[in-house]
Formats: structure tokens, sequence, C-alpha cells
């Protein structure tokens, strides 16, 4: 059984390349995607249609509720799942997505962190409220795990801070000392690249055509049946969308602010997938498609 992976930023087409490539090569695909995991959020992930996933088996979409918690630990062991079925029934494995830090971690091997309590959790999400202040500390603290996170990835500047309340010790102390979970051996990567003036105008559309399907009446939806439990609320497309929901914004100025968000999350996306993976393929579309297929 051949594994292989397909990055790019968001909206670059890389879940349409690697389902072209799965029907041409009878694999089945493992998205590499943080929200498309979670059940009932559809048109905020752009997850696989149901067609979609009828013509090419799909594992990593509507896993938990969206009131559970998912890991990278859970990922592995979705990654497990999948690559025990593709190899049973004779298939290849494209893992595939935007969520590169998953793809990393299986890679390079991850410490599993340390139990957090429910009072550490609400300890870290107090001090969260200065977000910034905590980014500075915990940078002065341990400047070496804290340079490649960004001052506004509050799910990274959380687990830090999670870490450091529960075990007294900074990030890079903690994992130091705990061994890695290794998952796999490297795998080639194909990283499709697209256009920036290209992208931009793709997540123009994306988010355009996400509020004409109904994007506002799913997120409400969920507020509704899950209220605070719902744990990726801070995710691009829900957050805003909670926002314009709480009269706190202009419909108008919502949908900018998804374009907007989502632009620098590509850009964050592009710059982590060249700098943290070497030896990998770069290409447009019809290359990496060509390469994959021949």
């Amino acid at each position: 059984m051949k594994i292989i992976a397909i990055i790019g930023a968001t909206a670059s087409g890389k879940s349409q390349l690697a389902l072209d490539v799965a029907k041409k090569n009878n694999a089945c695909i493992l998205s590499l995607d943080s929200l498309s995991v979670y059940k009932h959020i559809d048109i905020c992930s752009a997850k696989p249609s149901l067609s979609e996933r009828e013509e090419v088996r799909h594992f990593g979409v509507d896993v938990v509720e969206p009131s559970e918690k998912f890991s990278v630990m859970h990922f592995f062991a979705e990654f497990e799942r999948a690559k025990q079925q593709a190899n049973e029934s004779g298939q290849d494995l494209i893992i595939a997505g935007g969520s590169s830090f998953y793809l990393k971690s299986m890679i390079e091997g991850i410490s599993e962190l340390p139990t957090i309590t429910k009072e550490i959790s609400q300890m870290a999400s107090e001090q969260m409220q200065e977000r910034e202040e905590v980014y500075v500390k915990l940078s002065k603290l341990d400047s070496a795990y804290m340079k490649p996170i960004d001052i506004n990835d509050t799910y990274r500047i959380t687990r830090a801070l999670e870490i450091h309340l529960s075990t007294r010790q900074t990030p890079s102390e903690y994992f130091a000392s705990h061994k890695k979970l290794k998952i796999i051996d490297p795998i080639p990567i194909y990283n499709l690249l697209v256009d920036r003036e290209l992208l931009r105008e793709r997540i123009a559309k994306r988010t355009v055509q996400m509020v004409e399907l109904g994007l506002v009446s799913e997120i409400e939806s969920l507020r509704a049946k899950y209220g605070d439990r719902l744990v990726p609320k801070k995710a691009i497309g829900i957050k805003e969308v909670l926002e314009y929901l709480e009269g706190n914004c202009t419909k108008e100025q919502m949908v900018e602010l998804v374009m907007s968000n989502t632009r620098k999350l590509a850009k964050r996306q592009r710059v982590f997938n060249k700098t943290q993976f070497s030896n990998i393929c770069i290409g447009t579309y019809e290359e990496l498609y060509e390469t994959l297929c021949s």
C-alpha cells in the first residue's frame, strides 16, 4: 500500500486534486482538516459532499460531535483506522488537507500532552482573554517554542499555556523530557501552489458561496444546540458568524471578515508548508496530477 500527502493553502484546490487522483489510482482519502472532523459543520468546513464520499471513501470526516474535543492524538487514531481499512481493501491512501501540523506531527513525532484538568483549562481560558499578554509572557519564557507560533494562533498559544500551568515547565522543557510518539516514516508530499491573486479570488468566491448555501443558518443551529459547548467556535467562518448573530457587525462586515481571516490563514499555511517540510514536490494542479497519475 502506498501512502502520499497532498497539502496546500485553503481554497487552493487540494481536495479536488486528491479526489481526482484517488479516482484514477483506486485510493481512499484521509482528510487533513481540523474542522471537517465535526459532524453538522458542513458548509463552513467545505467538507467533501455526500456524492464525493460515495465515489471515494473518506476518513477524518464527521468523526465527533461539535461539543467534543479533537486533538492530534485523535487524528493519529483516525490515520491508523484509515490505513488498516485501505490495506484490507487493497487501496492506496491519500492524506489531503490544510492542517499540515497534523502531518508534521505524524512524521516527526509528538509527545503526548499532560492531562489538563477542568481547573487548568478554566484558568487558561481566563488568562487568554488577554491573549497578547500571554503570548509575550510565553515568548519570554520559551522563545524557541513560541517563535513559529503566530500571535493570533489562539489554539497553539492556549496549548502552550496549559502545558506551562499544569506542569510548571516551559513547553520546550516538557517535550524534551517526554518521548515522542512517531506514527509514520517520511512519505511523498505534494504541495499544490496557486497564484496569490487567483487564491484571493477563490477565497472571495468560496466565502460568498458559503453564505448563499446557508452558512449563517448552519452556525445559528450549532449555537442553539451546543451553546458554549461548541468546541470550534473560534474557527474561521464560525467566529465571524457568531459575531454577526450577536449583533456586533453587519452581514457585509461579517463576509469581509471571513474573507480577510481566510486570506491570513492561507498565508500562514503557505509559510508553514514551505518551512516545515523538506524534499517535497511543488507544482500546479496540472503538474501534480500528471506526476501522480502517469
